[in-house]
């Protein structure tokens, strides 16, 4: 069960608390800090990336469908210790456009667009890997905001190369 305490009353202070855990969510992510990322999720959570074609027209299929801390957290064993040495590893930076907060008696929910550039070793420049918008459900546990549920919509229906870091 979530232990979770009241959000603050005041809306300016739930947006501040938002905005300040989705810069931590970039920040965490595109510094390969797979913990920290871990740690932004309550208890209870799903981690899903979608494509908005697939949305669009009804159909549920998921690119990643993590409906569970444990299964978020295998995400991260993965990461870090099967595909380590296996991959082609890039790093990437996350650009945030200003978050919409709607805070009322059903929730917290907040939308936000994305783009994440990767860039390659040994590769000169720098390159679109994809844009989106964010669709997250937060709560607060123990007095700080987490995310109940972190839905990834992709613009695109195909990237222009696997992903192996969560966007």
């Amino acid at each position: 069960m979530t232990t979770t305490v009241d959000r603050p009353v005041d809306q300016y202070e739930v947006e501040r608390r938002v905005r300040a855990l989705q810069r931590r969510y970039a920040a965490a992510v595109d510094a390969k800090r797979l913990d920290e990322w871990l740690s932004l999720f309550a208890p209870e959570c799903s981690y899903v990336v979608i494509t908005r074609e697939n949305i669009e027209r009804g159909l549920p299929l998921a690119l990643i469908h993590d409906d569970s801390t444990d299964r978020i957290h295998d995400r991260v064993v993965y990461i870090e210790h099967v595909w380590k040495g296996h991959i082609n590893d890039y790093r990437q930076r996350h650009l945030l456009s200003d978050p919409e907060v709607v805070a009322d008696a059903d929730g917290i929910r907040v939308r936000q667009g994305f783009a994440v550039y990767l860039s390659e070793p040994s590769v000169a420049g720098s390159r679109l890997l994809a844009t989106g918008e964010y669709e997250d459900e937060v709560t607060f546990v123990e007095g700080e905001p987490r995310f109940r549920a972190k839905r990834v919509i992709l613009d695109a229906d195909v990237l222009p190369r696997y992903f192996v870091y969560p966007l």
